[in-house]
């Protein structure tokens, strides 16, 4: 009796399973936590963009996180504002994080340095 209980019960469930399909997993460079912090620092500080990298003018740092995004398809990025617009910009090195604390500041920081990354600089169209 149980196993004609459970079988249309398994048949059923087993039909909903898997409808929806999974959400992409990113698995490739990441700031550390120390590279985090520093993004965390930025968030909600005003800069101007005085070499057109983004399009010149005043931008605001937003949050970072994984995302989908139309830079890089998912991965980790920080959201750049200025009026109604959204920019997407790939931060997946230390130096990314080093790179974008020396635009918004004018200064280095003293707690993360290294190289850009690829996407970094292709979206700064650096390279």
């Amino acid at each position: 009796m149980l196993r004609h209980v459970c079988l249309p019960a398994m048949l059923l469930l087993g039909s909903c399973a898997g409808t929806e399909p999974a959400a992409p997993v990113y698995s490739g460079s990441y700031p550390s936590a120390r590279g985090q912090a520093v993004l965390a620092e930025l968030q909600g500080r005003v800069f101007e963009d005085r070499q057109g990298l983004i399009g010149g003018g005043r931008w605001t740092v937003g949050a970072f996180g994984v995302q989908e995004n139309p830079a890089t398809g998912k991965g980790p990025v920080v959201l750049l504002t200025q009026g109604d617009r959204t920019f997407y910009l790939p931060v997946e090195t230390q130096g990314d994080v080093a790179d974008l604390y020396r635009l918004v500041t004018g200064t280095d920081s003293p707690l993360v340095s290294g190289e850009t990354s690829a996407d970094y600089r292709k979206a700064l169209r650096r390279e």
